[in-house]
């Protein structure tokens, strides 16, 4: 808890709440060595990155990745150059 508090600066009690609702949903696993409780990943890097970003894609751009970029491309986001090759590899 202290490596946690020092690089985010939350206090302690909310650090215990987080590891406690992430432990309810599964996403980490929990045990005792002695006084300490050692919390373990259940969810692998790659399935979380994918998880939300499909959750970024459905909440804002009706869960379709061609719709991102399209709205990049009418916003002017994209580089001149770039917006090539990106058109390229989504269609």
């Amino acid at each position: 808890m202290e490596k946690v508090s020092k690089k985010i600066h939350w206090k302690p009690n909310t650090i215990q709440t987080m590891l406690v609702r992430l432990v309810k949903k599964k996403a980490l696993q929990t045990r005792k060595e002695g006084r300490a409780f050692i919390y373990t990943s259940l969810v692998q890097e790659n399935e979380y990155v994918e998880q939300k970003s499909k959750s970024f894609l459905k909440q804002f751009f009706g869960g379709t990745l061609n719709s991102m970029v399209l709205n990049f491309i009418e916003n002017g986001s994209t580089v001149k150059g770039r917006y090539c090759r990106t058109e390229e590899y989504f269609i």
